[in-house]
């Protein structure tokens, strides 16, 4: 586990968000891709290994100090216009 990205259990994970209203999301889809975005879904991207997801999130994220958590939750990235 890295210094700046959290693991979160799904049992403390609603706690954790709510404590965090802008942080970042790191997880898998169902598909088996990896997922990266922030709470509003407004930026994000997909990835095949968990250590190119973070470092996507550093990059991206990381001068906005927001926390970045990974999740063992089912995460989804929406792609719609608007």
């Amino acid at each position: 586990m890295t210094q700046d990205a959290l693991t979160a259990s799904d049992t403390c994970f609603d706690n954790v968000l709510h404590a965090h209203s802008d942080c970042v999301l790191v997880g898998m889809n169902s598909n088996g891709n990896w997922i990266v975005r922030d709470l509003s879904s407004r930026h994000g991207g997909l990835f095949i290994s968990r250590s190119a997801a973070l470092r996507y999130a550093r990059s991206e994220f990381g001068h906005l100090a927001l926390p970045i958590f990974v999740t063992g939750d089912n995460l989804a990235l929406d792609i719609s216009s608007g």
